[in-house]
């Protein structure tokens, strides 16, 4: 039966993340500007964070890049992992060791494109592709400390479809959808123990499953005044979430039947309601670019999986954590400058706090911190078998903000002992990214 649950925790568990596009940019050419919109509305990779921009555009615009991702954190280490909270070896006694923050690099695909129906308006089209995989998830140690919003956050297909309109010479607005999921099922199962006594007289263990995926959609609204001087932009959007929730009935089989019922549930991502805001400034050489984001993480829970016990006498999950969230102000700024005609330069700044609120000194494994943002990149014109072609390099840093955690005195449920992750441990790290991409307008 502990193999069984096992399996359960493995396939349905996953780190409660946002998105790859909000925390890197959309493509080398937000990338290189610490992930803000570059006002120009001929690039597609813009209709990302305003989608409005897309009315003013007079071409057919595609775009593929890919940015890779280089996680590296601080390590944890000499901390304690193993207490009467989660011993499950027998010997109670106290155990120290490391957390795991190896995480993985990801390289992620991203197509744009803006299809201008002249006088109807334009579409436009946002899609981001993990190599190899659709979508991966990873729950960490259900114990020890996670950075819950760089485990796996990013390693997922995102799809994004927006109609755009304009209104006059300098007003867009439009209006589209992103797509989430609802995971629900059920599996029965029935565990027969080997009996060497009788091998030839066993009973296989056996099951039956149904699961049902869902679509979820989020919307999101946008409108643009953009002229010859300044562009200003509003976007509001929509959170979104995957859930999971699976019930399952296990019962032992011979020599003693024991039935057990319940449901297993997670929430397997989360981006949050959004409100971003631009203004650019545009000069003859160069463009000065703000833009602030507020995000509120009202409706994000932590990425513990929760087996909760219906009937039988198995005990249902312990969860002592209580996370804490807080809307955040991001504020960006940033400078596009043409060094020649056919090339520009780009630079930006952005500053992410941690949506989590507290000092990580209770029970519990979630840990985040703020992050400070440096981008940088390239853009060249030419021509590619005559069609006008782009080609955008960026490299962009995100150093996060050094932080120390000391645990507070007791074990997770109140008695007399140590937390796991005693005595303390330092948060922060670094993580570098790079993109290349071309586009081409028709």
């Amino acid at each position: 039966m502990k193999t069984l649950i096992l399996i359960y925790i493995l396939f349905t568990s996953s780190l409660c993340f946002a998105n790859f596009p909000e925390t890197f940019g959309s493509s080398p050419t937000t990338n290189g500007l610490a992930g803000q919109s570059n006002g120009d509305n001929e690039d597609p990779s813009n209709t990302f964070y305003f989608p409005a921009g897309a009315a003013f555009s007079e071409k057919i615009n595609l775009q593929a890049s890919m940015i890779a991702t280089m996680p590296n954190f601080e390590s944890i280490d000499n901390i304690l992992v193993l207490n009467n909270t989660n011993d499950y070896t027998g010997n109670e006694d106290d155990q120290n060791g490391s957390a795991n923050t190896n995480y993985d690099n990801i390289n992620m695909n991203i197509v744009h494109a803006i299809l201008p129906l002249k006088k109807y308006g334009a579409l436009s089209f946002s899609g981001f592709f993990p190599l190899n995989v659709i979508m991966e998830t990873n729950s960490g140690h259900p114990f020890l400390p996670e950075y819950v919003m760089h485990r796996s956050r990013y390693k997922r297909t995102q799809v994004y479809l927006n109609y755009a309109y304009r209104l006059s010479d300098s007003w867009g607005i439009s209006a589209g959808v992103t797509m989430g999921m609802q995971t629900g099922g059920n599996m029965n199962t029935i565990m027969n123990f080997r009996d060497n006594s009788n091998n030839n007289g066993n009973i296989g263990s056996f099951a039956d499953t149904k699961l049902q995926v869902k679509p979820n959609l989020g919307g999101q609204v946008s409108i643009m005044r953009d002229t010859e001087e300044s562009q200003v932009g509003v976007t509001l959007v929509q959170e979104i979430k995957h859930n999971i929730k699976i019930s399952t009935f296990v019962a032992t089989g011979k020599p003693t039947p024991i039935p057990n019922s319940m449901t297993i549930e997670n929430m397997q991502y989360y981006d949050p309601w959004t409100l971003r805001l631009s203004y650019i400034k545009k000069f003859d050489a160069w463009d000065a670019i703000t833009n602030l984001e507020i995000q509120s993480w009202d409706g994000y829970k932590t990425p513990v999986v929760r087996l909760n016990i219906i009937d039988g006498t198995l005990q249902s999950s312990s969860n002592f954590e209580t996370v804490k969230t807080k809307t955040v102000f991001i504020p960006k700024v940033g400078i596009k400058y043409k060094a020649t005609e056919n090339l520009k330069v780009l630079g930006g700044l952005s500053y992410r706090p941690t949506p989590l609120d507290g000092d990580f000194s209770g029970p519990g494994n979630s840990i985040d911190t703020d992050a400070f943002i440096v981008g940088g990149g390239l853009i060249g014109n030419w021509k590619l078998f005559d069609i006008d072609a782009e080609f955008s390099l960026s490299a962009q840093f995100q150093q996060l903000k050094e932080k120390k955690v000391t645990k507070s005195s007791g074990l997770e449920n109140g008695s007399t002992g140590n937390k796991l992750g005693s005595p303390g441990y330092t948060i922060g790290g670094n993580i570098l990214s790079f993109g290349a991409g071309i586009k081409i307008a028709l």
